[in-house]
């Protein structure tokens, strides 16, 4: 966040930066976001900013960034909370605080050391981005559908031919993606087929078909989820996060909290 952000959510911005109190600027930047609930003018880019209080934390001890991300994780969660017990779970809100609380997980699995974990949590990050949102699970639903469409086009390789008998044109690499794309969507042209006898490409061909309605139906599945308010299961909301870090940090603040 850079310092005028800081400026414009609360005004003792400067002083904590310069002082390097991230558990401060953590709490006060929770409570600014709990008034922004309650007066109805919170935006999903209030959720980012936890990114940046972490930043002051790095600057210490490795156990600094630890609890920074745990406790930045936690206080999302209580905005995600918040706005539910409002009614405002409908909305992407929640679902962009959220993602951003993963993000502190994520990163949370790399300081722990527990890289299998990290890299799995980032490869589905690269594939599915935010995926909290629609544009999120269309990503996913493109990613894997190109990534399947690429794999199965190397088993058609030298089994394809033209339904047009009179028709000499060289099948090229690209023809063997092309016949992969359209039998993934179940589309099909008829131009091209596998050769009847070769059994194997003609069974790779209605696995694809098969492979093609699954990821169709896993995405209109995650449209009705994603659009829909889950059965949340944590019951602690903002005030009461803000309340049990002032508690527990009370002998760690700098200064009394504003």
């Amino acid at each position: 966040m850079r310092r005028k952000d800081y400026k414009n959510l609360w005004p003792e911005a400067e002083r904590e930066i310069d002082n390097k109190d991230w558990r401060k600027a953590l709490i006060n930047w929770a409570k600014k976001i709990n008034c922004m609930i309650e007066d109805n003018t919170y935006i999903p880019k209030y959720s980012k900013y936890t990114r940046e209080i972490v930043k002051l934390a790095r600057l210490k001890r490795k156990e600094e960034q630890r609890i920074a991300h745990t406790a930045c994780q936690d206080i999302l969660i209580g905005t995600v909370t918040s706005l539910i017990n409002i009614g405002r779970g409908y909305k992407r809100y929640p679902k962009m605080a959220l993602y951003y609380s993963c993000e502190h997980e994520r990163k949370l699995f790399w300081i722990k050391g527990d890289y299998k974990e990290w890299i799995i949590q980032w490869l589905y990050w690269v594939l599915a981005g935010r995926l909290m949102t629609p544009g999120g699970l269309i990503r996913l639903f493109l990613s894997f559908s190109f990534g399947a469409a690429i794999i199965f086009s190397f088993f058609y390789i030298g089994g394809l031919e033209w339904t047009d008998v009179t028709r000499k044109d060289t099948i090229e690499w690209y023809h063997y993606f092309y016949f992969s794309g359209l039998t993934l969507t179940t589309l099909g042209y008829g131009d091209l087929h596998p050769i009847p006898s070769d059994i194997l490409r003609c069974f790779v061909s209605i696995f694809e078909a098969i492979i093609g309605y699954l990821l169709l139906g896993l995405m209109v599945a995650g449209f009705v989820h994603f659009n829909t308010q889950p059965n949340w299961q944590h019951k602690i909301d903002l005030s009461g996060k803000i309340r049990s870090y002032e508690i527990k940090w009370d002998k760690l603040l700098t200064n009394h909290l504003t």
